[in-house]
């Protein structure tokens, strides 16, 4: 154990950035199952973890400038965090995906309906008309 500062914040982040990834997984899989109960339930802990690594980010960044050199820990656990944010990134980038997916197909299912209206989302997910948005959407 360490009681370096910048280690202990650096851990931190690395910790909360995995746990972020796997409830990005998690709410993948819900996306997939249409369990809509589990991905309301993720996304509420998806947002507190998000802000907290944030929170972190910008530590780091404002400890990591006082900080003289970096050591051969720091800069191990600087890299793991990158390849982290990555995973985070591409996670969330699919799970944006397949809920574009979902709204398109709501759009289509809206237009057979009423198609009076056209759909409210074109195939590529951009919203074509103003359309009253939820949290839980």
């Amino acid at each position: 154990m360490t009681d370096d500062p910048v280690v202990a914040v650096l851990r931190a982040e690395l910790e909360t950035g995995e746990e972020l990834a796997r409830s990005l997984e998690r709410q993948r899989e819900a996306l997939v199952t249409r369990n809509i109960d589990r991905l309301g339930e993720l996304t509420e802990i998806i947002e507190g973890q998000f802000a907290h690594f944030n929170t972190l980010m910008q530590t780091r960044e404002r400890i990591l400038g006082d900080a003289p050199a970096l050591t051969d820990t720091t800069a191990a656990l600087i890299r793991q965090i990158a390849r982290t944010e990555a995973r985070i990134k591409e996670l969330a980038e699919l799970n944006q995906s397949l809920i574009a997916d979902r709204l398109a197909y709501v759009g289509a299912m809206l237009s057979a309906i009423r198609p009076e209206k056209g759909a409210a989302y074109s195939a590529g997910g951009e919203m074509r008309a103003q359309a009253a948005l939820s949290r839980s959407a």
